[in-house]
């Protein structure tokens, strides 16, 4: 699961599971921390306490590491340091039909939905972590442009795309610099200010979607336009089906099989198992066994043969 903006259920799913869930460590104990204050309620020295248990259970146990790490408790000092829950982000009838309205191609519209709702996000970020509010939130979307022409969906995506919406006068980098390489458009700049946007009526009475899976943002797009999309019946996500009977996303189809899985009685290794499966051996360890059956049968007949 991506527990991205889910920093609860991130530290609840760590603390289930006796680990880290990722290579960022420290981030991780941040939110770690802020979950012993503020939902579990723990005092200072009930924190250091169990994060001294957390440490040594992952085999951190030396002093020098172990003073290290004890200084990230600072954080937990820290009124200024939240944890960020964001359930979902609402995007309006009204801002979705405005971009629909716009006079380019399915790909630009797309780009534009995308960098919306990433914006939206970004000020309900700010105005948890800040306990303020944030109304410019049109000016200044950093990302990394690979990682979000995947979450946007849009497939052979080039940076010859946002030079369009740059001549429209839809976008504007700060600072900018852009140039024509050998196969196509490269560019380089700090952050975007959407112009479109400014001029975009919001209407809150009638909300066209709500963004739970920031991964996957194109999909809401595809799905509002009439494409074959669902909406997974477990975590509620959108994916594309490969048949009519599709229920599941892959990735909780993957944690099903998982969850039906078998030890194996021989090496102990857990496999997947079906309705079908009639066996307590995994896949490997059962080849082996008829492999036995197939050679002692083998044996017999020829020793009865030799016998006649």
């Amino acid at each position: 699961m991506d527990f991205k903006y889910h920093d609860t259920k991130r530290a609840e799913e760590m603390i289930r599971q006796g680990r880290y869930l990722s290579k960022y460590t420290e981030s991780e104990t941040k939110i770690l921390l802020l979950y012993y204050r503020d939902v579990l309620g723990y005092k200072p020295k009930k924190r250091e306490e169990e994060f001294i248990k957390w440490l040594n259970n992952q085999g951190i146990n030396e002093i020098p590491e172990l003073r290290y790490w004890l200084r990230q408790l600072e954080k937990a000092k820290d009124r200024t340091k939240v944890l960020i829950d964001i359930d979902y982000i609402p995007i309006y009838k009204s801002e979705i039909e405005y971009i629909l309205d716009l006079p380019i191609r399915e790909e630009l519209q797309k780009l534009l939905f995308a960098s919306l709702v990433k914006m939206k996000l970004n000020k309900r970020v700010y105005e948890i972590a800040k306990d303020d509010t944030y109304d410019n939130y049109f000016l200044k979307l950093k990302y990394s442009y690979a990682i979000f022409f995947k979450q946007a969906g849009i497939k052979n995506a080039k940076m010859s795309m946002w030079k369009e919406l740059i001549d429209l006068g839809y976008v504007e980098f700060t600072p900018l610099k852009i140039w024509q390489g050998q196969f196509q458009y490269k560019m380089s700049g700090d952050a975007a200010e959407f112009l479109i946007f400014y001029d975009m009526p919001v209407d809150e009475t009638e909300v066209a979607l709500y963004i739970e899976d920031y991964n996957n943002i194109g999909l809401y797009y595809d799905y509002y336009i009439g494409k074959n999309i669902k909406f997974c019946e477990k975590c509620n996500k959108p994916f594309v089906p490969n048949s009519n009977r599709a229920k599941y996303c892959s990735e909780c189809k993957n944690e099903s099989k998982q969850d039906r899985s078998r030890a194996c009685e021989d090496c102990g290794k857990k496999f997947w198992v079906s309705n079908k499966t009639q066996t307590n051996k995994c896949p490997k360890c059962y080849r082996k066994y008829r492999k036995n059956i197939i050679n002692e049968n083998a044996k017999k007949y020829y020793r009865k043969n030799k016998e006649k």
